[in-house]
């Protein structure tokens, strides 16, 4: 739970606590600690956001070295192949160039 969650909580817990007015659908809340919260709110949101961005970018790097490792993957596969054919096409000259003999 994130400091901006366990102030929203407080922030409910001080409207719960709120005194009815008689007569009214209006309550009395403790203005000082909402605006205090309120303040919390302000302050925590900002570190929390630089933590999410930071998240996010750790993810995007990741992201990109698994790209670079399966470009890496596919190129290798492919000499691999050129190396194969190549092979192949050698033993068969070999094999054609003994055989005209």
């Amino acid at each position: 739970m994130t400091n901006t969650d366990i102030l929203l909580e407080d922030l409910e817990d001080v409207l719960d606590d709120a005194t009815s007015i008689p007569l009214s659908k209006k309550y009395a809340v403790d203005v000082d600690k909402i605006k205090t919260i309120i303040e919390d709110i302000r302050l925590n949101t900002p570190q929390e956001t630089k933590q999410a961005k930071a998240i996010v970018d750790s993810r995007n790097n990741i992201l990109e070295e698994a790209k670079i490792d399966e470009n890496t993957i596919v190129i290798d596969t492919s000499k691999q192949r050129i190396l194969k054919t190549d092979d192949i096409s050698f033993e068969k000259k070999t094999f054609e160039s003994v055989v005209k003999k």
